[in-house]
């Protein structure tokens, strides 16, 4: 099985749906149907964000040994619109 994570930044609305007693909370908003686009990416590097998240990130949280944990992958469409995106499947242990 395969799985992938996608992570972007910014506003959303979680709204119940459904039937009394089936229901559902939903997001609604640009930046999850952003970080669903990039969780949809398959490939060499299991968690994707998008330059957003990226530019957020601390120093410690972008380099591990004087490493880069982030690659620059490239621009996903959605909606029209397109986001630049950063892939890492780094890993550490304590």
């Amino acid at each position: 099985m395969g799985h992938g994570v996608g992570i972007d930044t910014g506003t959303a609305m979680l709204v119940r749906g459904g039937v009394h007693g089936e229901n559902d909370i939903v997001s609604i908003g640009s930046a999850p149907n952003v970080a669903a686009k990039l969780s949809e990416i398959r490939g060499t590097k299991t968690i994707n964000i998008s330059s957003a998240v990226y530019n957020r990130l601390s120093e410690p949280s972008k380099v591990s040994k004087e490493k880069n944990m982030w690659t620059l992958m490239g621009v996903k469409p959605y909606g029209g619109k397109s986001v630049t995106y950063y892939g890492s499947s780094y890993t550490w242990a304590p």
